[in-house]
């Protein structure tokens, strides 16, 4: 009969402890009596989701004299669990498309416009953030026309956040907390106009 090796109990949990995953401490040595505290820490972090279209096409209206009327509307949601002073900024642009990306200009431009984002700014609104987004025919590219997209929200608060300034709201990890963004030109030539609407969102230190 085949021998089995049985492995010792002691070396079995060093086996079982260099398997794991558990962050490495500095061992306290005690060799008198007395107490002696260990600070625990436990953390989730930050984390949230965004729902936004993946392409829209506006409708349009009824043919009026100075042009056809072109709506639309794009719904954004966020949800999450964010840490107290902490916001979720997501803002609506033009994007520079080429080959069917984002060019990294573009991205960057986002990004730059993400950060001056601030409680200033938005209590600086009347109403919505607005933005223009420019539609190129396709049969004559030298006509254009402009989109106004105004946006509801631009910046999801954390769950319990006071104070909400202008297009701001806050966000649960339940569900989606939406908002509109809300587009409109008017259009006087026959042709089939294509855009780019970038959307670029981060979480941020709500300032």
């Amino acid at each position: 009969m085949k021998k089995q090796k049985r492995i010792p109990i002691f070396a079995l949990s060093l086996i079982l402890l260099a398997g794991s995953s558990f962050p490495a401490y500095a061992t306290q040595t005690l060799t008198e009596d007395g107490s002696v505290n260990i600070p625990l820490t436990a953390v989730i972090e930050s984390n949230y989701s965004v729902s936004i279209p993946a392409a829209l096409t506006l409708t349009a209206g009824t043919e009026e004299a100075d042009g056809t009327p072109f709506n639309g509307t794009v719904t954004v949601g966020v949800k999450g669990n964010i840490s107290p002073g902490k916001a979720v900024v997501v803002l609506p642009r033009e994007g520079v498309v080429e080959g069917g990306v984002l060019t990294e200009a573009s991205k960057t431009a986002g990004e730059s416009a993400v950060d001056a984002v601030t409680t200033e700014t938005l209590n600086a609104l009347t109403d919505t953030y607005n933005t223009n987004i420019t539609l190129t025919g396709q049969a004559d590219p030298d006509t254009s026309v402009t989109v106004n997209a105004a946006s509801q929200y631009v910046r999801w608060a954390y769950n319990g956040a006071a104070d909400l300034a202008a297009c701001e709201t806050t966000l649960n990890n339940t569900s989606y907390t939406n908002g509109t963004v809300s587009l409109s030109t008017k259009i006087s030539s026959a042709d089939t106009y294509k855009g780019n609407l970038q959307f670029t969102f981060k979480l941020v230190d709500r300032r």
